[in-house]
């Protein structure tokens, strides 16, 4: 189902249990399965990527083929890329949240800014786990199972790993 100006306008040929609602969402899909993509470029360049949903402007906006990934707020995911098709099983619920990363994997970012990361040194790590508003805000690059809850915990971080907080702005 498309709904929208450029929603699933490409070449689909096998696109099963697949939504797209809003402009150019999902607009590159060739054959990607069960994806939903709500809001303006929501998932636009996915092109064979299944089992996304992306609710939001520009949610998971630049993921081709990753897989298994939830992006729930506008800029959630913005530029997930998979390393290798299918990867990704990331979450990631909240206004920019899990914004810059790149290729990791397995990451769980709840609240506004949470995860957000750095533009220059994407998040290429695995297992962070972020729950509260700006928590992990700027982990970057490689930095790998990093469990931050709280209000603002760990969000000077950048590229550790191993890291746990628990309490509004712990280690920051």
């Amino acid at each position: 189902i498309g709904i929208g100006f450029n929603a699933m306008a490409g070449a689909i040929s096998n696109a099963d249990g697949t939504v797209a609602i809003g402009g150019s969402a999902l607009a590159a899909l060739t054959s990607g399965t069960a994806n939903i993509g709500i809001g303006y470029q929501a998932l636009l360049v996915n092109n064979t990527g299944s089992s996304n949903v992306a609710i939001g402007y520009q949610a998971m906006a630049t993921n081709v083929d990753g897989g298994y990934n939830v992006a729930i707020g506008d800029k959630a995911l913005q530029f997930f890329e998979a390393d290798a098709g299918g990867h990704g099983d990331n979450t990631a619920i909240g206004y920019i949240a899990g914004q810059f990363i790149s290729t990791g994997t397995q990451n769980t970012f709840i609240g506004n800014k949470s995860g957000t990361g750095d533009t220059s040194n994407r998040l290429a790590g695995n297992a962070n786990t972020c729950v509260g508003s700006d928590s992990g805000y700027l982990l970057s690059t490689g930095a790998n199972s990093n469990t931050l809850i709280g209000q603002g915990a760990g969000t000077a971080m950048t590229t550790s790993t191993l890291n746990v907080a628990v309490g509004a702005n712990a280690l920051d």
